[in-house]
């Protein structure tokens, strides 16, 4: 450790120093905006030694000839992979895949190409209060908005309501925190399968991190910039299919904490986070929005009740709609089938 933090881009750590931090990176198609990202992390002033792991997938445009521009400057600290061929295309998870598993650091923090960082000590400040506080498995904060022109759109990008701590039950619920702001221990060696079917990786990670441990929300560190362009996976989808991906996401956490035997926080899972995505979904068209509606707040009431037992009947009715989804599936498409 430094005596004092310095900006990485003016640290010379011997090349057999093991990083603290592994920032994983992904970018496609993001010549417009990569510098401004890989500036972000060089300009970390920290008092260890961090590595910037970035995955390409395959761009094709000039953004792998500027990150390995960047590599050559920086070879200790850059260390890309860029591939021939596109693998998100083909199902891959980025991260989970190849940023992830080479990680080093006894943290990770996150940062996809098209958006950047603001404070200089945002690393420095978060590992700071990981290392004095073993309870809690991740740190985050906020983020502003804007266009792909860099105009302002939104001075907060988390909802008031997540401007908070979250205990690890909440996290592993899914609890909602901005991916480009977090930074959290290294502790998952391996993914379920269940993460390989949905789209919302980050949601599923923060529930596996939270068997590890409670979140940190932080203020004090300035908004990072969530780039809201055309070319990003998530910000590119119609708002509809957010929602589609969101319920998908929560059905395939309920089956995984299933898997688990977290019973209770299974179906906690399901009434809380799953049931009001599906009753968002088309509400114009949705013949059974209201009784989604009234159903939730039934059996959360009862559940908040400590009425629903495992073999009672409201728990064996949410294991039937979790069965295998294709009556949930034919409403999400319009086709209301048998209820």
């Amino acid at each position: 450790m430094a005596e004092h933090p310095v900006p990485l881009s003016k640290q010379s750590w011997s090349a057999d120093s093991t990083p603290y931090v592994s920032i994983c990176c992904t970018t496609y198609n993001h010549e417009k905006y990569i510098r401004d990202c890989l500036e972000s992390f060089l300009m970390q002033e920290t008092t260890f030694p961090v590595e910037i792991l970035i995955h390409d997938d395959a761009s094709t445009d000039a953004t792998a000839e500027i990150v390995k521009a960047y590599q050559a400057k920086y070879p200790l600290v850059i260390k890309p992979i860029c591939q021939d061929e596109n693998q998100y295309s083909k199902g891959v998870k980025p991260n989970v895949a190849f940023n992830y598993p080479r990680a080093c650091g006894k943290y990770i923090a996150v940062c996809e190409g098209d958006d950047f960082w603001t404070d200089p000590r945002k690393l420095e400040t978060q590992v700071a209060f990981l290392e004095g506080n073993p309870g809690y498995v991740l740190c985050y904060h906020d983020a502003r908005i804007i266009d792909e022109n860099g105009r302002l759109v939104s001075e907060s990008k988390l909802p008031d309501k997540c401007k908070t701590d979250f205990s690890a039950e909440e996290l592993q619920k899914g609890a909602w925190t901005l991916t480009l702001t977090r930074c959290f221990r290294n502790v998952i060696k391996e993914f379920p399968p269940e993460i390989g079917n949905v789209k919302n990786v980050d949601i599923f990670l923060t529930a596996l991190l939270g068997e590890h441990g409670g979140g940190k929300y932080m203020p004090q560190i300035s908004p990072a910039v969530y780039r809201a362009q055309s070319g990003s996976i998530w910000s590119s989808l119609k708002p509809q299919t957010q929602i589609q991906e969101n319920l998908n996401t929560f059905l395939y956490l309920y089956l995984y904490h299933t898997r688990q035997k977290r019973t209770e926080l299974a179906v906690q899972i399901l009434f809380e986070q799953a049931f009001p995505f599906f009753a968002d979904f088309r509400p114009e068209t949705n013949p059974y929005r209201e009784k989604i509606e009234t159903f939730a707040k039934r059996e959360q009431r009862a559940w908040n009740a400590h009425d629903i037992m495992e073999n009672s009947p409201e728990y064996k009715l949410g294991r039937i709609m979790l069965r295998p989804f294709r009556f949930l599936k034919s409403l999400l498409n319009g086709k209301p089938g048998n209820p």
